[in-house]
């Protein structure tokens, strides 16, 4: 759904890495040097012939300070079941693998100098599974997530440090449990959409949301002045309409968008000034570009351009005014690779009394092949072949 699902989808993959890091670092062996002992007897876990076929829980210490550095479940000699990580002396992670070494079960980290909890979730062969919970450093739950068999997160709801809702992403049902609102924010059961407020680390409102049984129906967000930023609608198609405002609050683009088999397509946008008057406007028909006009800030329409065909045969007729309103060019152009085009047939220039300047024709390949100026009159003064070296030869001489 546009800026806002985007958005969502940036900031969760943030946070899985995030997690990862901190899990591998933490995970990763110190170099200070380790006593570890199974049982009550010393081993080694550099040497498998230490461990074979041993049972039990191995414990690794610091020689010189004696903290506790690891705790790790052996089975016949294999690492599976229980893991403990410990830093200077205080549980930070616990968690559990199987036989592939890969994490499965719950699994859970803690600030080693507080001791509170940091991440709770459940994993399955290391992939997220069902409800996953991270906390703030200050105890403050930092986001409840639910994900799918498949590790896909369905739906979180995230939390700023004062305990304010700051993200949401919602499910076609409630996934999150007693421990989130769900019901209220998504709007399930509502008869009308519910707006959600999301604040921002500040405490000040960053987002509305409206949801209708777990579908975003409009969104706002603001500056920091409390302005609007964007504004957006979406109706159950997938179409909608968007728009944009500075931190001034004057609206400086507004795009709509029709449903479409991709997703969703751009009908028309159309871009404003600072002083809130329109200066661009697109139109597209079946997501091509079918027209596109300027404006001068008096007003007055500047260019105008229509499309037609496609591919390398699409043609773009513009027409161009002075400020006055009067008609300063028309032409054909069509597209030469990418980004380019290139001038075809017959192009006229008009002088700001809209009476023709200058003529020119141009061939298939964008060259100039004929150029005609006149006078005021509208007398031609100059009526020149040209070729390809640029050299010009008259057609006829100039009546005088």
């Amino acid at each position: 759904m546009g800026f806002y699902l985007r958005a969502a989808t940036m900031k969760n993959t943030l946070r899985s890495v995030l997690a990862a890091a901190l899990a591998l670092s933490a995970s990763m062996p110190a170099f200070a040097l380790q006593d570890c002992e199974l049982d009550g007897k010393q081993v080694n876990p550099d040497n498998g012939a230490t461990t074979a076929g041993k049972t039990g829980i191995l414990r690794c210490r610091d020689r010189d300070s004696g903290q506790l550095l690891r705790e790790q479940e052996l089975k016949n000699g294999q690492y599976l079941g229980l893991v403990r990580h410990y830093r200077n002396g205080k549980l930070e992670q616990e968690y559990s693998v199987n036989a592939r070494g890969n994490r499965d079960g719950r699994a859970r980290q803690f600030d080693p100098e507080s001791g509170r909890l940091l991440r709770d979730e459940t994993l399955a062969d290391s992939r997220n599974v069902g409800l996953a919970q991270t906390f703030h450093k200050n105890g403050q739950r930092a986001r409840i997530g639910f994900y799918a068999d498949n590790g896909e997160i369905r739906a979180y709801a995230d939390f700023n440090t004062s305990g304010q809702l700051s993200g949401l992403l919602c499910a076609d049902r409630p996934l999150l449990g007693a421990q989130a609102d769900e019901t209220t924010w998504c709007g399930f059961g509502a008869r009308e959409a519910v707006v959600t407020t999301l604040y921002g680390n500040d405490g000040n409102a960053r987002e509305k949301l409206s949801y209708r049984e777990g579908r975003v129906v409009a969104a706002e967000s603001f500056w920091r002045n409390g302005k609007p930023q964007r504004r957006e609608t979406f109706d159950a198609n997938g179409g909608g309409t968007e728009q944009r405002y500075d931190e001034q609050g004057v609206k400086r683009k507004e795009t709509h968008w029709l449903p479409s088999g991709r997703g969703r397509v751009k009908e028309s946008e159309q871009e404003f000034h600072d002083s809130g008057a329109l200066i661009h406007e697109q139109r597209w028909i079946d997501g091509l570009l079918a027209s596109e006009r300027h404006w001068y800030l008096n007003g007055q329409l500047r260019e105008e351009s229509s499309f037609e065909g496609a591919g390398g045969a699409r043609l773009r007729h513009s027409k161009q005014y002075h400020d006055n309103g009067s008609q300063a060019f028309t032409g054909d152009f069509r597209p030469e690779g990418r980004y380019n085009e290139i001038p075809v047939g017959v192009q006229q220039r008009f002088d700001a009394a809209g009476r023709p300047q200058q003529e020119s024709t141009y061939d298939e390949r964008g060259r100039l092949t004929r150029q005609r100026e006149f006078d005021a009159a509208g007398n031609v003064t100059r009526d020149d072949a040209v070729f390809e070296d640029g050299s010009r030869k008259a057609y006829a001489t100039p009546a005088r």
